[in-house]
């Protein structure tokens, strides 16, 4: 088990935001390269990056993320309007470590095994990001229900075209208001997928909580907003995976 940290990215900041809601956010005192080298000094390996802007079609920061890219020790994880193959490119040049696949997975799943027999982008460069709301697959940002294919459906789909990275963001927890990751579904995705490598992501609060999904398997924690802001926190995170931490 790991843990990362992810930081979001809107008008060339730093945000923090409400899960479904990328209109409710807050800006981080600190600038990116500012919490980036915090991060560094530290000793945090990787970092999930979501560019907001691209997420929503509102431009997009990739001239700043490629710049993090270029200045930052750790492996950064990028993920947000990542929709073709000259994006994805664009990225990898400026030395972008990974790519999350999300909505397009949905909307265009022939782009998906387009890069599976692309040979310039490495299949386990790529994570595909499935988000979820009472059990049901959404997309466009958790604002549209799936109603056409099941999560593990299109797991298999993802695992046939190359794919056996996978992120999924369950916040039921939150708008049911039953607090903390949803535990039953991950256990029962890593009983399913033995195979992929899969990370968890939303209403995940406490090391507590990240030791409910160690115990079920999962292999990655990714957490964010408030954690940036306290510096003794992302010490703890650091000790935390160097203590699991397999190489």
């Amino acid at each position: 088990m790991q843990i990362t940290p992810a930081l979001y990215i809107k008008d060339g900041k730093a945000t923090a935001f409400h899960p479904a809601g990328f209109n409710l956010i807050s800006y981080n005192e600190k600038d990116p390269y500012e919490l980036i080298s915090d991060m560094d000094k530290i000793g945090i390996r990787k970092i999930h990056l979501v560019d907001a802007d691209a997420n929503n079609k509102n431009g997009d920061n990739a001239g700043l993320i490629g710049s993090l890219a270029n200045t930052a020790v750790m492996d950064l994880q990028v993920g947000g309007g990542i929709t073709d193959l000259q994006h994805l490119k664009s990225l990898q040049y400026a030395g972008v470590d990974k790519f999350v696949l999300g909505s397009v997975v949905i909307d265009n799943f022939d782009f998906v095994k387009e890069l599976g027999e692309n040979e310039e982008v490495k299949n386990d460069k790529i994570v595909i990001g499935l988000d979820l709301i009472a059990g049901q697959l959404t997309c466009h940002g958790w604002k549209d229900i799936v109603s056409s294919i099941t999560l593990p459906q299109l797991m298999y789909k993802c695992i046939n075209a190359g794919f056996t990275n996978f992120m999924v963001s369950d916040i039921s927890s939150m708008i049911f208001e039953y607090g903390g990751p949803n535990i039953p579904l991950y256990e029962e995705l890593v009983k399913e997928f033995p195979g992929a490598h899969i990370a968890a992501s939303g209403q995940i609060f406490s090391f507590s909580d990240v030791k409910k999904l160690e115990e079920v398997g999962i292999q990655e924690a990714i957490i964010g907003d408030n954690i940036f802001r306290d510096e003794n926190l992302l010490s703890q995170i650091k000790a935390f995976n160097e203590d699991r931490r397999e190489d």
